[in-house]
């Protein structure tokens, strides 16, 4: 008779990861988010930017439609109120309305919407005429671009524009730009929004 073989039952082997598989997944999620913080930070920069670049484009826009449709003035103001950048759409009717942006005019809104805390107006590469203190665009009753209001000396269809960049951070520049007296803007970045 011929001896029998016993078979061995194979012993289960523990479940689970071991320290030193955990170890190495961790330290490749550091290396990996390290890299693309700085890449995710540049990319919503840039959009934040295009957004108020977008809105100060419509808010233009419009106010030049208006004065158009309505046969008056209309104006549009760009300040940066506690640390947010704000934009009013308005209509001009001296005397009762002066020719300044006015501060308190309920008709303010934040440029960008939420993200309006994230940009900035950049003042070395703007500028619109400032209305006290505000940069500002105004369109006839025409729809032409006007200086009416403006400092003393300011000419108007000179390439003017106001340029829109991340808040504490190097990134892309966006700007609006209102080539001609006949006020056609056009947006324009980086290289475009240099004075």
């Amino acid at each position: 008779m011929l001896p029998t073989l016993k078979r061995s039952t194979p012993t289960p082997s523990p479940a689970g990861f071991t320290l030193i598989e955990l170890l190495v997944v961790v330290v490749m999620l550091v290396v990996l988010g390290t890299l693309a913080g700085p890449t995710w930070q540049t990319i919503m920069g840039r959009q934040r930017v295009a957004t108020a670049q977008r809105d100060a484009l419509i808010a233009i826009r419009e106010a030049q439609a208006n004065t158009q449709r309505d046969i008056r003035s209309w104006q549009v103001c760009f300040r940066t109120n506690n640390n947010r950048v704000m934009v009013l759409v308005h209509p001009i009717a001296p005397p009762t309305n002066p020719l300044n942006c006015p501060t308190n005019n309920p008709g303010w809104r934040y440029l960008a919407g939420e993200t309006s805390k994230d940009i900035q107006i950049l003042a070395s590469n703007t500028n619109l005429p400032l209305r006290n203190g505000m940069s500002s665009v105004r369109f006839d009753f025409n729809g032409r671009l006007t200086a009416e209001g403006a400092a003393t000396g300011t000419i108007v269809g000179n390439n003017e524009r106001i340029t829109f960049a991340p808040r504490n951070q190097q990134g892309p520049r966006r700007c609006v730009i209102l080539p001609s007296i006949l006020g056609a803007a056009r947006s324009g970045r980086d290289a475009v929004c240099q004075i």
